[in-house]
């Protein structure tokens, strides 16, 4: 455990490559920039809402809920056979009504 009392993930990036994990973060921060509520709640999580700058600040962070969600894409990415980004940019399509 680290000081402040969080725990220090075994897997640096949730799973991923470095690059994969680069490439989610580049498109995490489009999907967040362009998002029509990117500074609104969107979702709540954990005891807290969190928009999509925001969200994406936790998984950059590697926070409890940015681990959960860089595992999940890694997990969603093998099963799937398909880049960890590509869940990413479907919701980038779906905000613009693609």
């Amino acid at each position: 455990m680290a000081e402040d009392g969080e725990l220090i993930p075994q897997e640096p990036f949730g799973g991923l490559e470095r690059r994969d994990f680069e490439e989610v973060m580049t498109a995490l921060y489009e999907w967040a920039g362009s998002h029509p509520r990117a500074e609104e709640p969107i979702f709540f999580e954990m005891g807290r809402s969190y928009s999509p700058i925001e969200f994406s600040t936790e998984v950059a962070e590697r926070t409890d809920i940015g681990m959960a969600f860089l595992e999940y894409i890694a997990f969603q990415s093998r099963r799937t056979e398909t880049q960890p980004r590509t869940f990413i940019d479907r919701a980038i399509l779906a905000d613009r009504g693609e």
